[in-house]
């Protein structure tokens, strides 16, 4: 197991408060574009990928949310003449046969249009999928390429356990279908399994066991962000660790971030340092320990957030994560306490953490943070206000320093959280102008997560 890390302090603090070295003089709040008045995404960058952009006929982002409704929905953003479309519902009543479990913001649906496949007729054609939160795992595919208009019937993956679907296209058109399983043939409470499509989607194989723990069954579970490199054909994980006091009293902790690349032709999982640390399951302690939670008072909670690859960087591994010092020690709902961004990345010989900035958080819900598609010195991420509501914030590293920039300037009482990248379907697409979606929530927070919340999506554009 790699066990080297590094943390660096580079960020200007003052008082304890992140200092922007520039201050905002533009306009970012005429940027900000709400593109629907109900809609979540999950707080797990676990679930889904659920923003993604395919150019062909047109250059759209394609954005999906869970709604009050219990809806799925999906629409899409048009870089070039700069409209929204008109939202399609594919799940209705979603989450509400879920045996026990909330129909709730685990089923935020993950997103592809098919860009690779071997009969062409397929490219461009949108692929979709949903799990229930530990129910139903389905997919949809549209009839016609870069169109919402009609869909297939649901093709039923799962008909129990499932959570967090997670849709990747490799390459060779072969498309994978990552989601968590609870109590379900692992030694983890939960952890992930994956299942393949050779034929664009039409049929799936066989459910197999990506991650697990050596620890005794039931005692942890894993959460996992996902990015795929199309240069190398490696999937490269993050993935994070959910202790359980038990299963009456749910989760007790977040900790210790940890990373694994997989070659998907040939099931072997490697290292950092391109060494090979095992085959077909990977058990997590072989992996590289990225970042150690603190054991001691304070107690760390850490929460993976996002990862991605940058070949025209050296090093080109980032991950991000949310650091809650303090927390264990803390009532699970406080809101009084600080929270920090940390960027992680592999310098060749060891994994460096630096802290980033501060972030916010509401309830017992951490607002999340995400890379830059194109520019691993950029992060956005929600740093609280005078009020301590969350307020999207740009991350900007110079000459070893970073420095804030904020994006919104809403003095509503609201929650700013939840954010995504737009993924790009090929490579070397031009810079989109939709850049990342986020959610915007208001108190109160109802008890069911999410169906009595209000919450809106809304994006970020570089024009």
């Amino acid at each position: 197991m790699q066990l080297f890390f590094k943390i660096i302090i580079c960020t200007i603090i003052i008082s304890n408060l992140l200092v922007s070295c520039g201050g905002v003089s533009e306009n970012f709040s005429a940027q900000i574009k709400e593109v629907s008045g109900d809609g979540i995404f999950t707080m797990s960058p676990t679930g889904s990928q659920p923003v993604y952009r395919y150019i062909g006929k047109y250059d759209r982002v394609y954005f999906g949310y869970y709604n009050s409704l219990n809806e799925i929905k999906i629409n899409y953003y048009d870089n070039n003449d700069r409209k929204i479309g008109m939202p399609v519902t594919l799940w209705s009543d979603w989450g509400l046969s879920s045996d026990g479990f909330l129909g709730d913001d685990h089923a935020n649906p993950s997103i592809i249009v098919l860009a690779n496949q071997k009969d062409s007729n397929q490219n461009g054609r949108i692929l979709v999928a949903s799990a229930e939160h530990g129910n139903r795992l389905q997919v949809r595919k549209s009839s016609f390429t870069e169109s919402l208009v009609m869909w297939s019937q649901p093709i039923l993956i799962l008909d129990s356990k499932a959570t967090y679907a997670r849709l990747i296209e490799l390459k060779d058109g072969t498309i994978w279908l990552i989601s968590r399983l609870s109590r379900f043939n692992s030694n983890a409470r939960a952890t992930f399994f994956y299942t393949v499509s050779k034929d664009s989607g039409e049929t799936w194989s066989e459910q197999k066991l990506l991650v697990d723990t050596n620890g005794v069954s039931g005692a942890s579970s894993v959460y996992l962000s996902s990015y795929y490199e199309r240069l190398s054909n490696r999937i490269h994980f993050v993935f994070n660790i959910a202790e359980y006091n038990n299963p009456v009293d749910g989760v007790s902790r977040y900790k210790d971030i940890y990373y694994a690349n997989i070659d998907p032709q040939t099931d072997t999982w490697y290292n950092a340092r391109s060494k090979v640390i095992g085959s077909s399951t990977l058990m997590i302690s072989e992996s590289d320990l990225v970042y150690k939670s603190s054991d001691s008072f304070p107690v760390e909670w850490t929460y993976l957030s996002d990862i991605k690859i940058y070949f025209n960087k050296n090093p080109y591994i980032y991950i991000v994560s949310i650091n809650d010092p303090g927390r264990g020690d803390a009532t699970y709902g406080d809101d009084n306490v600080d929270e920090e961004i940390l960027r992680h990345h592999w310098d060749g010989t060891e994994w460096i953490t630096n802290r980033v900035g501060r972030s916010a958080r509401f309830s017992s819900y951490v607002n999340m943070a995400t890379l830059d598609y194109l520019d691993a010195d950029r992060i956005y991420g929600f740093t609280p206000n005078q009020n301590g509501y969350g307020r999207l914030t740009e991350f900007h590293m110079k000459r070893g320093i970073w420095s804030s920039k904020i994006l919104s300037d809403s003095s509503d009482a609201h929650h700013e959280a939840r954010i995504f990248s737009v993924i790009d379907a090929e490579p070397n697409y031009p810079t989109s102008k939709a850049a990342i979606f986020f959610n915007v929530i208001v108190p109160p927070y109802g008890e069911s997560p999410y169906t009595e919340w209000t919450s809106r999506v809304q994006m970020f554009v570089n024009y």
